[in-house]
This record gives C-alpha cells, sequence and structure tokens, in this order.
C-alpha cells in the first residue's frame, strides 16, 4: 500500500483544497483563471506520489 492510500480520504482532500487559493470568492467577472503549477515539490505528507524516483524532478512531479 503506498504512502498516500494510507492517509484516508478526508486527509487527501484536506491535502488537496490546501493547494487552491480564491483570492476574489466574491467577484462577479466572468473570467476564470487557473494556474498550473510551476514547479516538482511534493508536499511532505503526500511522499513521493507513488512515483517512480527518476520523475519525481520532472513535469509528472
Amino acid at each position: 500500500m503506498r504512502d498516500l492510500e494510507k492517509l484516508g480520504d478526508a486527509a487527501v482532500a484536506a491535502l488537496a483544497a490546501a493547494g487552491v487559493e480564491r483570492l476574489l470568492p466574491d467577484a462577479t467577472s466572468p473570467y476564470l483563471l487557473i494556474a498550473e503549477h510551476a514547479g516538482n515539490v511534493v508536499p511532505a505528507p503526500w511522499r513521493d506520489l507513488g512515483l517512480a524516483e527518476p520523475y519525481l524532478g520532472t513535469h509528472f512531479a
């Protein structure tokens, strides 16, 4: 079993929610800006995301 699977659904959901930032939740603009991640740093509780070591330094991570 991978470490991420051991966290449980609630813990994974909390970690995922922490990766989202709403800057203007009451804005009325019809536009939505979505920014893709700019790095390959994995949050410590997510360990290696189940990826093999060679992939951790790439865009996959």
